[in-house]
């Protein structure tokens, strides 16, 4: 009754007695105050007796006196046990190490007891592992049982801590000492010691008691590693039985337990301690918060909160969560109490289940009983927040259940629930009342998968044996929260009337009651029939449905196939299943879920869902057809159950089968009804079509089989004959519009309907249908067809209907008609009534369907399907044909070429079905002309065109085309297939040319357009072949020639195409094509297609499309799969490839520069501008890599050697042209374009390379295995045969042959320098891996020099290859000494013919630099430099190349004449400056000259060293010669441009022979003085040479020279500067600052600032750009060099400088930090670099690799160290203004750690110098360093009085100032001491200068302070400094003019009582 209202009370009678003795008693002690409390209370009313409602003044009934307030103290918590270290005396016996692992485990810091139980861990572990010593042993045995006690003091709190880390190790632990023994050799394991600590635990009940509830709350603990540890555990030390004792095992267990050990282990015996462990559990299960019940007990009191100062307990309980807390700091502590307690309770019950499962007999446990009859405990089942207790009191405030916001715990309870059904069923009934009212409310709301599994396996059995829980009352927790919060805000008296009411029914309870935890029968029985209150509709169905709703809480997959088990556990009492209403009402509730958006995403439950309504439905059908006791009731019941059925499976018919929305009512949304029905048929995709039909097809023959007569399926079957029949009759469906009828997936619901009454019919299905059935179903398809038929003929007739309505009736009907005719046609045997109706369909299929087709009204794909379903069993084969004919007829009337293959594609399934069941129609057909002739070619030629069709229709049209060329009959004749097989393959040709011909910048649309083509094509082609007859295709594809051209292109489709490129696309299709016709099975054919693809190839290499690597892959594939292919075959034949080579060699000469690496490279061409000259290639003739034709060719036979070694034995004339290739490769990369012949000027670097290493190694390989061939004296008949101008035989002399042919070669282009060079290259390969004899060299020697008139060049290359081997040879030196007196004796006018030979050939011969012999003797050389001096002193017009070759001849001629004074020393001279003016390092042509002219002034400087005669012309005629090289140096500055990525990439302007010189340039340059590049000019080409020039050395000497200069310019400035000089200039010039740093330089480290820091550091990251970032940082040490030697006045102009463009901020700052890793930005990911393995406060430049990351960083870091050092106010500025923290605080951090030590260790060495201490220290000065603290101490003493000033510096000096400390002012005013404080900051700080100057201006202030004071003492204290004050003497005598201290003086007039002065005795 609601509060307030007038009537009879809600309360019971009891309640109301035990309310009216309490207010009696209450108000008996308010009216005598005077009663004491032991007063006997009134006597209570008897039962029925009235109580006393009489009122006082109030108003209000005396009963109602509000109750006095009394303040109940909380109960006392319990004290702590002892800590057994302590009460036991065992700190003094356990080892230390393991008292303080215990001591810490005790702690309440979380840190530091899992530190210690892990040190715990190691240390039993340590104990436990197997040991030697005996006394080892025996010590850790005894620590270890002895530290027992402590363990069980601490494995509670330890086992339920919050953390989760102290429970695995305590579960670590406990497991050692249970399972784990001391493994030792020789003892047992009944006595060791993991025994010995097993049985000390588990056989002792002091250990026991303390630690079996926790250790099995431990064991089931919510984590899974701990609780799967811990139940290994426990399962292994527990038993129910004792083992050892000798009473029988229980029942259940093995008879093993009968020893002591199983397995070797003691096992407890539970059934001695239940007790405890229940008793443990009641107190988790039973309290409202388990965590501060267990906090009341004394084993979880933390002993260090509860003991006070002196030792007692504090009155304090610490809970157990906050007991891993230090100082309660909810950041460590892992749980809070909520989840502590949700994981106690879980374990708590899942230690519950474990002992009723376990245990024999659960019902003799004594305690069990009531620790199951507990609703704290079946509140674990709840996921409410709160439940709605009948008995609670109103003002009672109930605790959340356990279950809540805890799938855990929810899960374990119906665990608990599941194994009490099995274990214990007994209490199942026993509990009822308690479990009962939430399980059903709680399995409804319950969301969690996990928990519904648990649920579903304990609810469902429960349900079955007790259905009684149905009909008992279920909290509502809705209800039961507002009723709370109702009360919560309900006024005073209401509660206390509600209240009082309620206690009489408690009292009555309490007389009933018995004392304690037990329950009366009584009580029971009472509260089960409170639960079981009679309700229209029980929470429990009406929550039941709501699920239904929910789609089974959102698992539909799990709950619906339990739905079926649910709705027959309820009673009927709930739903009465004879009632329609009530199961009609059940079942559409349940058929409402089909709406939840639950299904939309899982498939599985859509189809549970389904079959579980089917399922539901039929069985209340069931049950209601059983009902009624009479035949008429009976009778009345099977029409309920019929109308049932066709209302709720008529749904699943209309709504799934046929797709059809659902009726609405009212209103409708069209919007929203759309966008359902779309979800709906998302739903209905999900189910799957045959599943739909499948399951309501069983429906219908479990329905027939309901009843006697299958009424009950009888109004269903007539509802599925009347909408199929409208269908039929109105080409419409039933609650769908014609406009609608195109959205809906109608045809598809037709099939689904049709194959769900096929199923229903079908025989083989389980049950089997009934034979009425049966019949029902065929009469039903009979009527549908023939309906369908007559509407179809009548719309092809005639029809009003627009175009669109007439289109969308014929699809359906002939869909409709399809489906029928696929279910007659699945049938074994047909009925003779349907076989008339299908002969009935003959004249729909051979006029209706045609008309249709061609008038475009029905689909043409729906008309093929039909007719592919009818033909097959049409009744008469005449009809068949006439039908084929007429559909054929209407294919070719189609307008559209898409709907004519769609329709082909459609009729070629009907064909395939015709086949099997008509042998004669392709015989019919051929008699016949057919119309599809031109359709089939017109179909061929749009598939050949790449625009034709879209790419959809291309599809098509490719599966109609191929499916044609396979098998043409019974659609065109054999000969029009062969037409369109041959368009197919030459359209293949064709594109095939455009793939391979055209670039893909030209037309890569027509590429890709090609390629699609080719690939259905291909397709095409691929499915004519893959027949039963594929070798037969493949000899025809072969043998033909109009077809056997496709052949290489289908290889070249699939071995030749680029990845990458736009034509791959066709690789796959390729691919599997020529898989096919490679595996034809004959040997000819295959024969032939390997031909043609070896064909392929060498016509692919020889052209410049696709890549050698391509080519060889290819031909490496064709010879991995064939036998007796030679890959080499696809090379040019020997003559055609020698032909090339010569071509090759001749056509491009090497360029002259070469000449000065290679001295068979001339430096004039004879011939020149002839055929001979430079070969410029056209641009066609590479390919995409930079290959020639040529070097196409010889690559390619490179890589086939490479990759097959054994080829070289048969390709031994491959060897020259490998040699070629390599040697014009080394060319080219020496000097780009220099082989234009073999390769283009766009070949990158990384080929050509590529190109020279193959060679090379190819080459080797085969040279070396040519010369193991070789016999003795093979050198010999060699050169015989070449005297004889012979060739050698092949047969006998493979390397002969090559040498000798080559020679020829040669002597018949004597001018083409490359075939020597050639020649020369392979003579030395012979010579390296063979072995020669001296007499064989020389031999070859004498050939050389014999050849020499007639070929020049190949004289020469043998010469230079043979002279090592003929050192000691006299020939040797006759060939030097004659070539010389011939050269000698050269009058000056055959200088530039025989004169020019003779030098060349007296170069090749002279000995090599490292050599001991002299060239020519000394005499000779004379004779040889008077006659070259003849030549130049001549007025013969010499060549360039005789200077050149003169000065080469002359670096080995000055060693010879060095010591002999002459004119010959100053033709040295005289020729290298004559070279070194017009040499130039931007003239490539004078590159030979410039080179031997810095040779040999290099030499005539190293000999100048040794020669006293050549000294001192050195001294006197190295300056011209050094001025020059400064120039050639200089001029290296204009040279000298940063590359683009691209261009270094390619390295166009890669030249070695320039590189050479410039090396020499660098190395000679040293030798100019310093002072030469003083100039603005100089020092600007320096700075640039720095920044730009990508070689090292000549950035590093660049950067000495630049720092010399400036250094020398730095010194003037400071002279200068002090004498007064700059000041007289500066009226000349305003700005005079720019003038003292160059303008380059500034320049130099300007340009980064606007490149952007970013990109400067990418760059850095590569290697091609870290020497631009080496210059860089170079540039900035030059500019930090001004300030090395400058004054402090300078060095403030300087940075003045720096500060006007901000170039420390803004460029050099932020690159640095970037380098280093500190400053990185655009999220760049770069590790930081660290500088402390090196050293950064110098650097040796000659030492570093710019192209070393780590050694740019330690520049950058040295860079930094500089700007610390000299511009630190501008860094720390910077660094004060950073706004991001982070990069503030690394910054900090970075200078801290590597910078301001070095700095603070430089400015103390600076003043530890004795020149520093000279100028510092003297008799009033002296200065105290301090390393440690990095402090200076300057003391000036004046009159013994120390004055005090301290510098310290801080730890990141210089971005924080140095501290100036005051330590003692004397003397000196304090407004002046500050000044002079700040003036020394202000020095350090403000003006970067150093502490020795800031102790300078510190000496000079205190000078000039007390300079006037020597003499001048106080006349009263005789001190200069007052020994009062500290102050001067500054009160002057006016008489005598003597100065007194101001203190001295009064105190002198106070003292004297006169006023006059001390000396003069004047009144002051």
């Amino acid at each position: 009754m609601p509060k307030g209202a007038r009537g009879k009370s809600s309360a019971s009678s009891a309640t109301r007695k035990k309310q009216a003795a309490k207010a009696a008693k209450k108000n008996s002690q308010e009216d005598d105050p005077s009663q004491s409390p032991s007063a006997p209370a009134p006597a209570k009313p008897q039962r029925g007796q009235k109580k006393d409602k009489s009122k006082d003044a109030r108003g209000k009934a005396k009963w109602k006196q509000p109750k006095k307030k009394q303040f109940i103290p909380p109960p006392k918590p319990p004290q702590p046990l002892p800590d057994p270290l302590d009460s036991l005396g065992l700190a003094s016996l356990l080892p230390a190490d393991l008292v303080l692992l215990l001591r810490k485990a005790s702690k309440k810091d979380v840190i530091t007891r899992c530190r210690a139980l892990e040190g715990l861990l190691t240390w039993v572990q340590v104990a436990l592992s197997p040991k030697t010593d005996f006394a080892d042993r025996e010590r850790d045995a005894e620590a270890l049982v002895m530290m027992l006690p402590c363990w069980a003091h601490l494995f509670p709190r330890l086992a339920l801590s919050p953390t989760r880390r102290l429970r695995l190790l305590t579960s670590q632990i406990q497991e050692l000492l249970l399972e784990k023994p001391i493994e030792n050799d020789g003892a047992s394991s009944e006595g060791s010691t993991g025994s010995s600590t097993r049985s000390e635990l588990l056989l002792s009940p002091s250990y026991i008691e303390a630690i079996l509830g926790p250790w099995a709350i431990l064991s089931h603990d919510t984590e899974k590693t701990i609780e799967r540890k811990g139940k290994q555990t426990w399962q292994r030390s527990v038993a129910w039985r004792a083992i050892g004792e000798d009473d029988q095992p229980l029942a259940g267990e093995t008879t093993e337990a009968d020893s002591q050990f199983v397995d070797g282990r003691i096992k407890l015996p539970m059934a001695d301690y239940s007790s405890v462990l229940l008793d443990h559990l009641k107190v988790l299960l039973h309290s409202e918060s388990p965590s501060a019940a267990l906090a009341m007990t004394s084993a979880h009191v933390a002993s260090t909160a509860a003991a006070g100062p002196n030792g007692t307990g504090s009155g304090a309980v610490t809970p157990l969560g906050s007991a891993d807390a230090k100082n309660r700091d909810d950041n460590n502590v892992e749980e809070d109490s909520a989840a502590l307690d949700k994981r106690l309770v879980a374990g708590a019950i899942s230690a519950l289940t474990w002992v009723i499962s376990s245990h024999p007999d659960p019902a003799s446990l004594e305690g069990l009983e009531s620790l199951l009859l507990s609703e704290r405990l079946w509140s674990s089942l709840s996921p409410f927040p709160r439940l709605n207790d009948p008995d609670r009191k109103p003002r009672q405030t109930a605790a959340a259940p356990f279950g809540h916001d805890s799938p855990g715990v929810r899960a374990r309870a119906w665990s608990l629930l599941r194994a009490m059904h099995l274990f214990y069923p007994d209490m199942v009934g026993k509990s009822l009342p308690y479990w009962a009212p939430i399980t059903l409310s709680a399995a409804w709301a319950e969301r969690d998968v996990g928990v519904q599994r648990n649920m579903l396996d304990a609810l469902l059995p429960v349900l079955k044996s007790h259905p009684q829980v149905w009909e008992i009352q279920q909290g509502n927790p809705q209800k039961g929260q507002a009723e709370d919060s109702d009360g919560d805000s309900s006024d005073e008296d209401e509660d206390e009337d509600a209240e009082d009411e309620e206690a009489e029914d408690d009292d009555e309870e309490d007389d009933d009651a018995e004392d304690g935890d037990g329950r009366t029968d009584t009580e029971v029985t009472s509260k089960l029939k409170r639960l079981q209150a009679d309700k229209p509709e029980p929470a429990s169905y009406m929550g039941f449905k709501s699920w239904l709703q929910s789609c089974c809480a959102g698992s539909p997959t799990l709950g619906f196939p339990a739905v079926l088990v649910f709705i027959s556990t309820i009673p009927t009492g709930v739903l009465p299943t004879s009632s329609y209403e009530a199961c009609s009402t059940l079942l559409s509730t349940m058929f409402s879920a089909l709406d939840s958006r639950v299904l939309d995403s899982d498939p599985s439950g859509s189809r549970s869902f389904l079959e579980s309504f089917i399922e539901c439905a039929v069985y209340l059908c069931a049950k209601i057809s059983r009902s009624g006791e009479t035949e008429s009731q009976a009778a009345d019941y099977r029409l309920k159950a019929s109308k049932l059925a066709e209302e709720q499976l008529g749904r699943v018919w209309r709504e799934l089968v046929l797709g059809l929305p659902p009726v609405e009512v009212g209103e409708v949304d069209e919007g929203k009804t759309q966008a359902e029905d779309k979800a709906r048929r998302v739903r209905m995709r999900t189910m799957g079509d045959l599943r739909i039909a499948d399951s309501f097809g069983g429906s219908l023959r479990k329905l027939s089989l309901t009843g006697s007569d299958g009424a009950v399926a009888q109004r269903l079957l007539e509802l599925i004959e009347c909408d199929l029949t409208r269908i039929s009759e109105d080409a419409s469906a039933p609650s769908l519009s014609q406009r609608t009828l195109a959205e809906t997936d109608f045809t598809a619901g037709l099939d689904r309907a049709i194959v769900s009454l096929s199923i229903a019919a079908a025989e083989t299905s389980k049950p089997q249908p009934t034979e009425e059935l049966r019949q029902r179903l065929s009469d039903i398809v009979v009527k549908v067809t023939r309906t369908a038929a007559k509407t179809l003929t009548e719309i092809a007739r005639v029809s009003s209907d627009p175009r669109e309505v007439v289109k969308a009736k014929a699809d359906v009907l002939v869909g409709l008609m399809t489906a029928l005719v696929r279910s007659v046609a699945k049938r074994a045997d047909i009925p003779s009534q349907e076989t008339e109706v299908l002969s009935d369909l003959v004249d729909v299929a051979s006029r209706s369907i045609p008309t249709l087709m061609t008038s475009n009204l029905m689909s043409a794909s729906l008309g093929s399907v039909f007719l592919a379903a009818y033909l097959p069993i049409c009744p008469l084969q005449q009809s068949r044909n006439e039908i084929w004919h007429e559909v054929l007829e209407s294919v070719a009337r189609m307008d559209s070429i898409e709907a004519q293959a769609g329709a082909l594609n459609e009729l070629m399934v009907a064909a395939d079905a015709l086949r099997r069941n008509s042998n004669d129609l392709d015989a019919s057909l051929s008699q016949q002309g057919s119309s599809l002739d031109d359709v089939c070619l017109s179909l061929a030629a749009s598939l050949c065109d790449p625009s034709a069709a879209a790419a959809k229709s291309r599809t098509k049209i490719h599966s109609v085309v191929a499916k044609l060329l396979d098998r043409p009959s019974p659609f065109i004749e054999q000969s029009v297939a062969d037409q369109m097989l041959s368009l197919l393959t030459s359209t293949i040709e064709q594109l095939t040319d455009i793939i391979f011909k055209r670039t893909q910048a030209e037309s890569s649309d027509e590429v890709r357009a090609a390629s699609q083509a080719l690939f259905d094509l291909l397709g095409s082609v691929t499915f004519w072949l893959e027949s039963v007859s594929k070798s037969e295709r493949i000899e025809r594809l072969v043998s033909n020639p109009s077809l056997y051209g496709v052949v290489p292109s289908i290889f070249s489709l699939a071995f030749l195409q680029q990845q990458g490129s736009l034509g791959v696309a066709t690789h796959p299709a390729a691919s599997r094509l020529w898989s096919i016709l490679s595996r034809s099975g004959d040997k000819l054919v295959d024969a032939r297609i390997q031909e043609s693809a070896r064909n392929s190839l060498k016509t692919h290499l020889a052209g410049l499309i696709v890549p050698v690597r391509l080519v060889v892959d290819a031909t490496e594939m064709l010879s991995s799969n064939s036998v007796g292919i030679d890959m080499m075959s696809i090379l040019p034949d020997d003559d055609r490839f020698d032909d090339m080579m010569v071509e090759a060699a001749t056509d491009s000469n090497p360029k002259a520069e070469l000449s000065i690496i290679d001295h068979l490279v001339p430096q004039v061409f004879e011939g020149e501008g002839s055929e001979h000259g430079d070969f410029v290639a056209t641009s066609g003739s590479y390919d995409q890599d930079g290959l020639s034709p040529y070097a196409r060719c010889a690559y390619a036979a490179g890589l086939l050697l490479q990759s097959d070694s054994s080829l070289a034995r048969s390709s031994a004339s491959i060897l020259p042209h490998l040699t070629l290739l390599s040697l014009l490769a080394e060319d080219e990369l020496l000097l780009r374009s220099t082989s234009s012949s073999m390769f283009s000027r766009d070949c990158p670097t990384s080929k050509t390379h590529e190109t020279m290493v193959l060679g090379v190694n190819v080459a080797t390989v085969m040279l070396s295995g040519l010369t193991d061939e070789l016999a003795r004296g093979w050198h010999s008949e060699l050169v015989s045969t070449l005297q004889r101008k012979q060739i050698s035989d092949p047969a006998g002399d493979r390397l002969g042959h090559i040498l000798s042919k080559l020679w020829k070669l040669v002597c018949d282009h004597a001018q083409s320098p490359n075939l020597a060079r050639l020649f020369g290259r392979l003579l030395s390969g012979c010579l390296s891996f063979g072995s020669i004899e001296t007499t064989e060299a020389e031999r070859w020697l004498k050939l050389g020099q014999s050849a020499q008139e007639t070929s020049p060049a190949l004289s020469r290359a043998v010469v230079l290859v043979i002279k090592p081997m003929v050192q000691s040879a006299t020939s040797y030196d006759r060939l030097r000494n004659e070539v010389a007196a011939r050269l000698s004796g050269v009058p000056p006018s055959k200088a530039n013919t025989e004169g020019l030979n003779l030098l060349r050939m007296a170069i090749a011969a002279a000995p090599s630099a490292d050599s001991d012999l002299a060239m020519i003797p000394q005499q000779r050389a004379i004779f040889l430099l008077q006659g070259l001096q003849r030549w130049l002193a001549s007025d013969e017009d010499l060549d360039e190349e005789i200077n050149n070759r003169m000065a080469e001849l002359f670096v080995h001629l000055v060693p010879i004449v060095q010591d002999m004074p002459g004119s010959h020393i100053e033709l040295f001279f005289d020729l290298a400056e004559a070279n070194l003016e017009i040499g130039s390092l931007s003239d490539e042509s004078t590159l030979p000259g410039l080179y031997h002219a810095l040779r040999l002034v290099e030499t005539l400087r190293d000999y100048s060293l040794r020669s006293a005669t050549l000294r001192e012309v050195w001294k006197e005629r190295n300056g011209v010669a050094l001025g020059l090289i400064r120039d050639l140096y200089i001029s290296m500055a204009e040279e000298e441009q940063p590359l683009s990525a691209v261009e270094r990439q390619r390295s166009a302007s890669v030249s070695v022979p320039k590189e050479l010189c410039s090396e020499l340039v660098v190395d000679l340059v040293k030798e100019v003085p310093s002072s030469s590049f003083s100039s603005p000019e100089s020092m600007s080409a320096l700075c640039k040479l720095i920044r730009s020039s990508p070689i090292q050395e000549v950035q590093v000497v660049s950067y000495r020279i630049l720092s010399a200069a400036v250094k020398e310019q730095v010194k003037e400035l400071v002279v200068e500067t002090a004498i007064g000089i700059e000041e007289s200039r500066s009226s000349e010039k305003e700005d005079l600052i720019g003038n003292l740093i160059s303008e380059a330089l500034l320049s130099n480290v300007r340009e980064s600032m606007d490149a952007k820091i970013p990109s400067l550091i990418e760059e850095a990251e590569t290697t091609n750009h870290r020497s631009e970032v080496f210059g860089y940082l170079l540039s900035w040490i030059a500019l930090f060099d001004h300030f090395e030697e400058a004054s402090l006045q300078l060095k403030t102009r300087f940075v003045s400088e720096l500060q006007r463009e901000d170039l420390v901020e803004l460029s050099l700052l932020p690159c640095i930090f970037s380098l280093v890793g500190l400053g990185a930005e655009d999220g760049r990911k770069q590790k930081q670099f660290d500088p402390s393995k090196w050293v950064i406060d110098e650097v040796f430049l000659d030492e570093l690799d710019n192209q070393s990351l780590q050694v740019i960083q330690v520049l950058a870091c040295h860079v930094y160290f500089r700007a610390l050092i000299h511009v630190p106010t501008i860094v720390r500025n910077w660094w004060m203004d950073i706004k991001d923290r982070q990069l503030t605080l690394l910054v900090s951090s970075f200078t801290t750690k590597f910078c301001t030590p070095l700095i603070a260790e430089r400015e103390l060495s600076h003043l530890r110098e004795p020149e520093a201490l000279s100028k510092l220290q003297d008799e009033a000065m002296n200065v105290k360093i301090s390393n440690t603290t990095n402090e200076v101490i300057a003391t000036y003493t004046v009159d013994e009085h120390p004055m005090e000033i301290g510098v310290r510096i801080p730890a990141d000096f210089p971005l924080h100032g140095v501290e100036i400390m005051d330590l003692k002012r004397v003397g000196v005013s304090e407004a002046q001491w500050r000044a002079w404080l700040l003036a020394v900051q202000q020095l350090i700080t403000g003006q970067n200068g150093l502490i020795f100057d800031a102790i300078s201006l510190f000496k000079s202030n205190a000078e000039a302070k007390f300079a006037g004071f020597e003499g001048a003492e106080c006349a009263i204290c005789y001190s200069i400094i007052s020994p009062m004050d500290r102050s001067l003497p500054t009160k002057p005598c006016k008489t005598c003019k003597n100065k007194f201290h101001a203190g001295c003086l009064f105190k002198w007039i106070s003292t004297s009582g006169a006023s006059t002065c001390p000396l003069c005795r004047s009144i002051l």
